[in-house]
């Protein structure tokens, strides 16, 4: 079964690029086994990008890579 590793970057007040890869240091990662679960957890479907899934719904963006 594959793993997947979701990252989720609150992007409100988000104004500079040095404030969004500060966001990306400090977002809540999880695990999922399923994309399903991950679905689920987003709150919709992601879309299919080279290296995993992405996002946008409101001011949260998700990325999904397969760890496993």
């Amino acid at each position: 079964m594959a793993l997947y590793e979701v990252k989720k970057i609150n992007l409100n007040g988000i104004r500079t690029v040095d404030n969004y890869d500060n966001a990306i240091k400090t977002a809540e990662v999880r695990t999922f086994e399923s994309l399903d679960d991950v679905f689920a957890f987003c709150g919709g479907r992601l879309r299919r990008m080279t290296s995993g899934y992405c996002g946008i719904y409101g001011d949260i963006e998700y990325t999904a890579v397969r760890i496993k």
